[in-house]
């Protein structure tokens, strides 16, 4: 690596691209490269460039060669160390009966084409397509270092699966996560959070060491947090993803870190059947006890505690259980969506044995129960803050206030605070006493569940993800958090979806319909569910659902159609009984 002296007029390219300031407008470019993310009442700068006397450092596919206006110096590094990845995969085949059969399509090599030719950027293919094929095959003709950024360990677990499958890696498969740091390797897994947390610290021999850098799931490189792994490493990025525009517009940022689209293809050869199940169960919002467990501390409805409300109300727990046994009755594989940790933790309980208790049922502890006397009374962390700083201009004051006769009543004052504040922090120290209690009463009823003979299985992040995969194998009906539902789920027997509480994102609803659109033998067609309650912000989002359906491109095999099950009052409402919503109809 040789030192280079950067001239003002000159630009270079590395990680990222070094523009001279008399070639551009700088602040036009600084304003178009600032974006706002609004994250829990706070705004977050997301600022894409950083600042030398004589350059602007842009994301390095800010603008392609052909848009450069200044000379441009290559200073990426020129050759990588060449490694051994052998692949066995065939693009475009599928393996039936232990027999890789020809697919009949060419979507595989067509994708492939286009990278071989391309300088990087996303590939964009349906779910099931073979993005992940795609990739390994790619990174074994490169025969670089390559290292495989995911999201989640549960896609982390799928990669290396696809690996051993496809892939012959004599020199092993590195990991770079948490305090794991085994990088120099052909091909090394990565997350999102590691990397971001090693953004400042990462040595430059390992940002020269990959040759190929690949994104799952690139969509996430937008948000502000993750974007720090975007421009750490020299070789040729790659994104994968099937929905690569944002709703809040910001797939621009990774385009301008990765690249365009090098190719997309989203046909798809199923296309679901989908019902919105009326519950008519809504809110008795007159009862105290409904509005303290459905709305947040400003008193406004909150999708996450309505969802874990639904999960504890009996009748709405059948109702749910009664949608999957029939799925069950016509042999069906079903994945069960909710946002809700307890409403699915409770599902699964009650589908074991409807009569023991839930995990909703296990109430606070009192202060009694971990031996206190002060009432358990939590304090958020910027109530925590004042009083802590309150306390400590108490504490000063008392220290050198005068005893005088004069000054005798302000020390009272200042002592009877300092014990009312004192008061407020035993009442937090005992509520997170109380709450490590109930924490502990929680996880020994999961793990007495997790033993109990079941056909279902439990996907929550307290269930280790190899657990978790063998449960999405094996048994018939999982429940799993919404999350592990939309993305990078890949368990090809699915039939089913049953989603409990709505969603209005149109790349969400796209992600969790590819979970079942893959291809089945022709034995069972494809099923999704939204059940529909009869609360106001949950209709809305169904409505925002259907919408996105009636507006489907026709290259996804759009518009796609849908029934109300249920709806009495709406005019699109269907005569077909609930028990045929999971009968095949070849």
């Amino acid at each position: 690596m040789k030192l280079l002296v950067r001239k003002p007029d000159v630009g270079y390219l590395e990680a990222g691209l070094w523009v001279p300031k008399s070639a551009i407008n700088t602040e036009g470019t600084k304003n178009a490269l600032t974006f706002q993310f609004f994250e829990r009442e706070k705004v977050i700068l997301l600022q894409l460039y950083r600042e030398t006397e004589h350059h602007l450092i842009l994301p390095r596919e800010f603008w392609g060669p052909q848009d450069y206006a200044f000379p441009v110096i290559d200073c990426r590094p020129q050759r990588y160390e060449r490694v051994v990845i052998n692949s066995r995969v065939k693009l475009d085949h599928r393996l039936e009966g232990g027999k890789l059969i020809p697919t009949g399509k060419t979507v595989q090599q067509e994708a492939m084409n286009a990278l071989l030719k391309s300088r990087g950027g996303i590939l964009q293919l349906s779910c099931g397509s073979g993005k992940t094929v795609v990739a390994l095959d790619f990174a074994a003709r490169r025969q670089f270092p390559t290292l495989i950024i995911v999201d989640t360990t549960e896609l982390m677990r799928q990669w290396r699966e696809e690996i051993e499958a496809h892939l012959e890696v004599p020199d092993g498969v590195g990991l770079i996560q948490g305090d794991v740091f085994d990088w120099k390797k052909p091909i090394v897994l990565a997350t999102y959070h590691t990397l971001a947390n090693l953004a400042h610290l990462l040595p430059e021999e390992v940002r020269r060491w990959f040759g190929t850098i690949i994104w799952d799931e690139a969509h996430h490189i937008s948000a502000p947090t993750f974007s720090r792994s975007a421009d750490l490493f020299y070789g040729l990025r790659l994104g994968l993803t099937a929905t690569p525009e944002r709703e809040d517009g910001y797939h621009v940022v990774y385009n301008f870190h990765i690249g365009p689209i090098i190719y997309k293809n989203l046909s798809q050869e199923l296309t679901p059947k989908i019902f919105f199940i009326w519950t008519g169960m809504g809110l008795d919002i007159s009862d105290p006890r409904v509005q303290a467990a459905a709305r947040d501390r400003n008193g406004e409805l909150h999708i996450g505690k309505i969802a874990g409300f639904l999960g504890s109300w009996p009748q709405r727990i059948d109702f749910a259980l009664d949608q999957i046994r029939q799925a069950v009755a016509n042999d069906r594989k079903v994945l069960f969506l909710s946002k809700s940790v307890d409403a699915l933790v409770n599902l699964l309980a009650a589908w074991n044995n409807r009569q023991q208790p839930l995990v909703s049922d296990i109430p606070f502890p009192t202060e009694a129960d971990v031996g206190e006397v002060a009432h358990p009374a939590p304090l958020d962390p910027r109530t925590m803050k004042n009083v802590m700083k309150q306390l400590h201009v108490t504490i000063a004051k008392i220290a050198t206030a005068s005893t005088t006769a004069h000054n005798h009543i302000a020390l009272q004052g200042e002592t009877l605070k300092k014990q009312q504040l004192e008061l407020l922090l035993e009442g937090h120290r005992v509520y997170k006493k109380c709450e490590a209690l109930w924490n502990k009463q929680r996880a020994d009823y999961l793990k007495v569940l997790l033993k109990q003979p079941s056909t279902a299985g439990l996907m929550i992040y307290k269930v280790k993800p190899e657990a978790r995969a063998k449960m999405l194998r094996d048994k018939q009906v999982t429940f799993a958090i919404m999350k592990y539902g939309k993305e990078g789920l890949n368990e090809r027997a699915l039939d089913t979806i049953i989603v409990n509480e709505p969603l209005s994102s149109r790349n969400a609803l796209q992600q969790l319909m590819g979970r079942v659109l893959r291809k089945k033998d022709g034995k069972q067609e494809p099923v999704v569910v939204f059940l529909e309650d009869d609360i106001g912000p949950f209709i809305g989002m169904c409505k925002k659902l259907k919408s996105h359906l009636a507006d489907w491109p026709a290259e996804q095999n759009g518009p796609l159609s849908y029934q109300n099950i249920g709806h009495i009052n709406t005019k699109k409402a269907s005569i077909c009984p609930t028990s045929m919503v999971f009968k095949n109809t070849p």
